[in-house]
């Protein structure tokens, strides 16, 4: 049987969420930090080359520093590390660091830290799960103490989109500590330093007063893991925490009553199925492609399942992304000539075909719920779609290992 992943390679399913914060307004109790904030699970591990998840990532994002960031609303880079960059060629772009930026430890943060960075995530006995981000790239070259360039092998219109996702660590730290005390006790160049971690109780961050962008307003933060929906509404609700991720669609209206609580929301992007068009044999032909997006009525599954906080997209781009193109029509729900399609192909019986997901995996919303209605509807087609549920770290594993 031929697997695909729900979240990765060419998208069939593509959609614009709503991602929704719950802000308390009463007083918290037992404080561990200024502001306390619960989400869906805990820490992976602090080293960010090993870790692509998103409750992991919005703890190191506090911890660390990358080059560039996007804009706001997502159509320009802007400078963090770097004060200036420009395309030197075809295949080298090439960056100023800031001066003067130092890791929580002291040490220097400089091109050797960023070289030292990229080697080591593309080191191939690490086996980092942001090694595939990279592999575009050639090599990282230091020009200068504050001068590093990134060649890539060709031509690559999306080198600053991955190159945004590089956090860069110590060299010095790292190579005195070694990466495994590093993914517990991290060192980085962020607005908040690490002070303590409980594994699935707590992750304890303390201001930086030397960042290199100020000092910042708030002390302290605090990240409680709690998996249980209903435990993390309960919490906010008595005032146990500040502030909780990931509110399940079908009770944001009764919060939005509640006078101790206000809701935030924001446009998120999701992929819900990946398909492998390298490696499993019928998706090789576009036909058999286009038949999947027929056969998938997206627009129920934001009616039903995502209660309509979701916006449907045209292809397979999100609107953040350059070259996104609003005006390309997107595939209408049609059955009928899926089965078609799937017969001019070679498939008049269908074929078979594994779903691997993760439901916690960038904090999809309803994963398990998406995916198993998106394996019925192919059955209606023929394509006989079975989906195991897996953890984050089980399907990266197998990601790595070209399995999925």
């Amino acid at each position: 049987m031929d697997t695909v992943m729900m979240h990765g390679r060419r998208p069939l399913l593509f959609l614009v969420l709503a991602l929704c914060l719950v802000v308390a307004h009463g007083e918290a109790l037992a404080r561990d930090a200024d502001i306390i904030i619960s989400q869906k699970a805990d820490v992976e591990t602090f080293d960010p080359a090993q870790s692509n998840n998103t409750s992991t990532h919005n703890v190191t994002i506090n911890l660390f520093d990358t080059l560039v960031r996007l804009s706001d609303d997502g159509r320009d880079f802007v400078g963090e590390l770097a004060e200036s960059w420009k395309l030197v060629d075809q295949t080298t772009w090439q960056f100023k660091l800031r001066r003067g930026v130092k890791f929580h430890n002291g040490e220097e943060l400089n091109a050797a830290a960023v070289k030292f960075t990229f080697d080591t995530t593309m080191d191939p006995e690490r086996k980092t799960r942001q090694r595939p981000t990279y592999v575009a790239f050639k090599e990282v070259r230091v020009d200068d103490p504050y001068t590093v360039s990134f060649i890539t092998h060709k031509p690559y219109a999306i080198a600053l989109t991955q190159i945004q996702y590089l956090a860069i660590v110590p060299p010095g730290y790292v190579k005195q500590v070694g990466w495994d005390e590093f993914g517990r006790k991290p060192v980085g160049s962020g607005a908040f330093k690490f002070k303590e971690w409980e594994r699935d109780v707590r992750v304890v961050l303390e201001a930086h007063d030397a960042y290199w962008k100020g000092k910042p307003k708030v002390r302290s933060i605090a990240f409680r893991p709690i998996p249980e929906d209903a435990s993390r509404i309960a919490a906010v609700q008595r005032g146990e925490v500040d502030i909780i991720d990931a509110v399940p669609y079908d009770r944001i209206k009764e919060l939005q009553g509640s006078p101790t609580v206000r809701i935030s929301q924001r446009q998120g992007e999701q992929i819900y199925v990946g398909l492998d068009t390298l490696r499993v044999e019928p998706l090789k032909k576009r036909e058999v492609r286009q038949a999947l997006n027929y056969a998938v009525n997206t627009d129920a599954l934001v009616k039903n399942l995502l209660l309509g906080y979701a916006v449907r997209l045209n292809g397979p781009m999100f609107p953040t992304t350059p070259g996104y193109d609003e005006k390309l029509p997107a595939y209408p729900y049609e059955p009928e000539r899926a089965k078609r399609m799937l017969a001019q192909a070679g498939y008049p019986g269908g074929f078979d075909v594994e779903f691997a997901i993760s439901p916690a995996f960038q904090g999809i919303a309803k994963g398990t719920e998406v995916g198993e209605a998106i394996a019925g509807q192919l059955g209606r087609v023929g394509v006989r779609a079975k989906l195991n549920v897996q953890d984050s770290a089980a399907i990266f594993s197998a990601y790595s290992a070209k399995k999925l």
